[in-house]
């Protein structure tokens, strides 16, 4: 198990990825986020929000899934 504590918040890269995929997605379209790990969860829920209803789904360990639908 890593023990390097990574940042809790998205970077900015990954806001702009955020915006971007939200543009490629469909109204009521599905998305899963995986490999996410635990302590960034509610930080990535957060980013995806002003598109997506987000819902963490499946745990293991220190990963999580976490799955969207378009608002």
């Amino acid at each position: 198990r890593s023990t390097t504590k990574l940042p809790a918040e998205p970077t900015l890269f990954d806001c702009a990825m955020t915006a971007h995929l939200a543009e490629l997605t469909k109204a009521r379209g599905l998305i899963t986020l995986s490999c996410i790990l635990e302590q960034q969860a509610d930080a990535v829920v957060k980013a995806y929000s002003p598109w997506f209803d987000m819902h963490t789904v499946a745990s293991k360990d220190e990963w999580v899934r976490i799955d969207g639908i378009k608002r």
